[in-house]
């Protein structure tokens, strides 16, 4: 599976169907990205179905 997204991208995450968090790859293993969260120093594992790209 090729990766979609680069180190250093930025991406939005949906949580709790409510809140659109931009996010920060940090990293790509085993199709699944680490992510750092914008607005804090968090950050976790995700599938790369949970990534978009843009808002629209």
């Amino acid at each position: 599976m090729a990766q979609k997204y680069k180190e250093g991208d930025t991406a939005y995450i949906v949580e709790s169907n409510r809140f659109i968090k931009e996010v920060m790859i940090k990293k790509y293993a085993a199709g699944s990205y680490i992510i750092k969260f914008m607005d804090s120093d968090g950050g976790i594992r995700v599938h790369e179905s949970r990534l978009f790209s843009n808002l629209r």
